[in-house]
């Protein structure tokens, strides 16, 4: 429905006659590009939030540098802190997808702040002018180049250790407490889907819980690359229109805002041209996705039954599985984190094609990389979340089924080899299948004596106690 003339200001320049409404903080240019030609979602508020304290940075940054007042710093800070506490997410509509260095966005904050500060001073929330210029005061030593790729990195840093992290070390936690629970259970091994030697249970939750440890280790690595800023090289990373000790000024309260150790970047064209390091965090919670992925895949497997599957493993139930199937459970939990996995797996593949944006001195892929890559790590902290809270911690062990399994198998005949070679070995295990008798009786059919077999073949002797692969120090990160 289209709003009447009492019900938008208008606002001229060089460029034209714009249509704003009436009410709202933003302005101009966000009107042009965000109401106009916009298509998609508005970036996550964890972006917003950064940028928003990147600003007030860069405010404090200038403020000491003697290129604004104190008041215009505090004014804007106090702009910034409404933004970041959540009060004006509504006044942000801007498209991910638009200019690709995420110039839109940059000039909707300024637009914000300024207002915010005008009406806070006194003024009305249309009055044409406001005591900030969004460009010559908010904007002041910055340019988008540079403050959207900070802001990318902080909200990058901010959500791996704030939620990723965490819930990771949670995760890998819940996989420690069960390989220590499991550890004296002995079942049947399998490789290629195939019956194999006898292995713990324990060592199987435990190997999985140091994957994901590992992975989770990876994505704290990439942390150090993304906390180097280009803030202060302004346009191409010259530093053009900034005072001398800007970036380092600016980079010193994030640090002091978010409580992580940011760094200006020595070079910053590096990431205004590129933005390798998000690309690099992105792989890494990617892998522990692809991690996730096939460990669910091997609970999946071990659940499945109860009665015609492998059914060593008993799920928590909560719901039917069926709509026409009476009693029918499934594997629900694993199968919804196994999609956000193949989802987050998929996202860094948008990510890494928008990297590829980084044509001669500037990338333009920021907005989709930083919006993607936010997405992609709540996803990720929900999956976790989920497979810890809802999957493994109540799982346990069906002894009777796997002591069946580890019975039946005909891959314990490997501990004959050492007194009967392999060859003969081998001849009792095929002759055990196409009898179909048990391995035992094969073996002494083919003139295994019953003392040997007995003293030789005994699962428990197959399997040596294990250490743990996951650090303790994972349940306090």
């Amino acid at each position: 429905m289209a709003r009447t003339q009492k019900e938008i200001r208008i606002r001229k320049d060089a460029f034209g006659v714009v249509s704003v409404p009436k009410g709202v903080f933003y302005d101009k240019e966000t009107a042009r590009w965000g109401l106009k030609f916009g298509v998609g979602e508005p970036l996550p508020f964890a972006f917003i939030s950064a940028l928003a304290l990147v600003k007030k940075a860069c405010a404090y940054a200038n403020r000491d540098c003697g290129v604004i007042p104190r008041t215009q710093a505090k004014m804007i800070g106090s702009a910034c802190d409404e933004i970041i506490a959540g009060k004006h997410t509504e006044q942000f509509p801007v498209s991910i997808f638009q200019s690709g260095s995420g110039t839109y966005t940059n000039m909707n904050m300024n637009e914000v702040i300024a207002r915010i500060a005008h009406v806070r001073s006194g003024g009305l929330i249309d009055d044409e002018v406001t005591v900030l210029h969004p460009n010559d005061i908010v904007n002041r030593s910055q340019s988008t180049n540079d403050i959207f790729p900070t802001a990318m990195y902080v909200s990058s840093v901010l959500v791996l250790k704030s939620q990723v992290i965490p819930a990771a070390s949670a995760l890998v936690a819940v996989f420690r407490e069960k390989g220590e629970a499991f550890k004296d259970v002995i079942k049947a091994g399998r490789t290629h889907l195939m019956d194999a030697v006898p292995i713990r249970l324990g060592m199987e939750f435990d190997g999985w819980g140091t994957r994901i440890q590992r992975a989770e280790k990876t994505i704290a690595r990439s942390l150090e690359n993304l906390s180097v800023l280009p803030v202060g090289g302004t346009a191409l990373g010259s530093g053009i229109n900034a005072p001398d000790g800007f970036a380092e000024k600016a980079a010193a309260y994030i640090s002091e805002f978010t409580g992580h150790a940011f760094t200006p970047a020595p070079n910053k064209f590096v990431d205004i041209s590129s933005h390798d390091p998000v690309m690099e965090a992105s792989s890494a919670i990617s892998n522990l996705a692809l991690v996730l992925d096939t460990v669910t895949t091997s609970i999946r497997w071990l659940a499945s039954g109860p009665r015609t599957g492998l059914g060593e493993l008993k799920m928590p139930t909560s719901e039917p599985g069926s709509s026409i199937m009476p009693g029918k459970v499934n594997p629900s939990v694993l199968e919804a984190v196994r999609m956000a996995c193949n989802a987050v797996e998929g996202k860094h593949e948008t990510i890494r094609l928008a990297n590829r944006s980084s044509e001669q001195d500037m990338n333009t892929g920021k907005p989709v990389m930083a919006a993607t890559f936010l997405e992609s790590a709540e996803l990720l902290t929900t999956a976790c979340t989920l497979l810890h809270k809802k999957c493994i911690v109540g799982i346990t062990a069906d002894k009777d089924v796997i002591q069946n399994h580890l019975d039946n198998t005909l891959m314990t005949v490997t501990s004959l080899t050492p007194e009967i070679g392999y060859a003969k070995a081998a001849q009792i295990a095929v002759h055990a299948l196409n009898e179909n008798i048990t391995l035992r009786e094969a073996a002494m059919a083919l003139g295994v004596s019953a003392r040997v077999y007995d003293t030789t073949v005994d699962p428990k002797k197959m399997v040596k106690p294990f250490t743990s692969g996951i650090k303790r120090s994972a349940r306090k990160q």
